[in-house]
């Protein structure tokens, strides 16, 4: 019985190995002749034993049987401490960043790279694009000017815009609007049919921030259209951007406008996960500060925020000290007497976040 339940236990872990990405413990040299042998492309994680992302990546998203499987069929995969090993390979690929995932051809030459950790999905559809060897950056630029307008190729342009806008420290406006150009370029090219195919969904889920951009406005207005098996798709990205929304309102990191909340509200209201008890209490609370009277919407956050609003209500709470900036100094204590009143009952994480409101209410 022992050495049966030994066999089993033998199995059923080797059975979790080959589930999960498959790091080989060999030089980068030798990583070279097995991607030429196996007809394979290599693929590099540089970390840090100090790296946040990059233990989350090693924790949470390489040993997922969907990643494992995607990158063992296409990689001979290989990760160093690029302070400890193969630090000619760190110097030559100029790593400056981590993790930093680099992915090169048989004879050693970079096709392209990834900086920082993302969800399963999202790395599993980077890696995808970037092993294409006709999708490096010299190749996606020169296809889009020679007039080739093809979804894969549109996606991946506009990953390359995103991640050259997330990763630099300067010019972020102009090339945020490079990108927006591209994208809207290419959205107001496409037949109402190919607006809604799943093709093309990414033009909703990965560039798309805010209810007033004019491609959410289209998804939502033809949500009803949708194939039934972009349906879920389509309802998902609706529930992220709308439900953002409501809390970037709520939490006034933004300036408020009626009138967009008006149109916003109208929508919002439409969807069924509008019903959760998390949503109605913050638009109960938009709609006490929309009558322009701050004692109905204090009332309405003291109604509201904790038990109705949930873990939602960090920002309601958040949202009093831009709400009440211009308040007089009675109404500002009562807000700061009803926060105080309810930090026994706080999130510790929210308590830091919840000082820097005080902090501007009892200036």
């Amino acid at each position: 019985m022992k050495k049966t339940l030994s066999i089993i236990a033998m199995m059923l872990l080797s059975m979790s190995v080959m589930a999960q990405t498959n790091f080989r413990h060999i030089s980068f040299a030798d990583a070279l002749k097995a991607a030429k042998a196996e007809k394979k492309l290599v693929f590099v994680d540089f970390y840090t034993s100090w790296c946040g992302p990059c233990k989350m990546m090693a924790r949470d998203i390489f040993p997922q049987k969907k990643v494992g499987d995607f990158m063992n069929e296409r990689f001979v995969c290989v990760k160093y401490d690029a302070e400890k090993e193969e630090l000619e390979l760190v110097k030559k690929s100029q790593v400056k960043a981590y993790p930093t995932f680099v992915i090169f051809d048989a004879d050693g030459n970079e096709i392209n790279r990834k900086e920082g950790g993302s969800s399963a999905d999202a790395f599993i559809a980077d890696m995808d694009r970037l092993s294409d060897v006709n999708l490096t950056p010299e190749k996606i630029k020169s296809r889009y000017e020679n007039g080739e307008r093809t979804p894969r190729l549109i996606k991946a342009y506009m990953a390359m815009l995103n991640a050259d806008m997330y990763n630099s420290r300067r010019d972020r406006e102009a090339k945020k609007q490079k990108r927006d150009a591209v994208v809207n370029d290419y959205f107001n090219s496409l037949s109402d049919k190919d607006k809604l195919s799943s093709d093309n969904f990414f033009l909703y889920s990965d560039c798309c921030e805010e209810t007033a951009d004019l491609k959410i406005q289209y998804l939502f207005a033809n949500k009803d259209k949708v194939n039934s098996s972009d349906k879920a798709e389509a309802d998902s990205i609706l529930k992220r951007i709308y439900t953002g929304e409501l809390l970037a309102d709520v939490s006034f990191s933004k300036p408020f406008d009626k009138s967009a909340y008006t149109t916003f509200r109208q929508q919002f209201l439409t969807f069924d996960f509008a019903k959760d008890p998390e949503y109605e209490g913050m638009i109960d609370v938009l709609d006490a500060y929309a009558t322009g009277n701050l004692n109905n919407y204090l009332e309405a956050v003291k109604k509201n925020a904790g038990e109705k609003c949930g873990n939602n209500s960090l920002y309601v709470y958040y949202g009093l000290s831009d709400a009440l900036k211009d308040a007089d100094k009675a109404t500002k204590q009562a807000a700061s007497t009803l926060i105080r009143s309810r930090l026994a009952t706080m999130p510790a994480t929210d308590i830091m976040y919840i000082g820097q409101v005080l902090g501007v209410l009892e200036k």
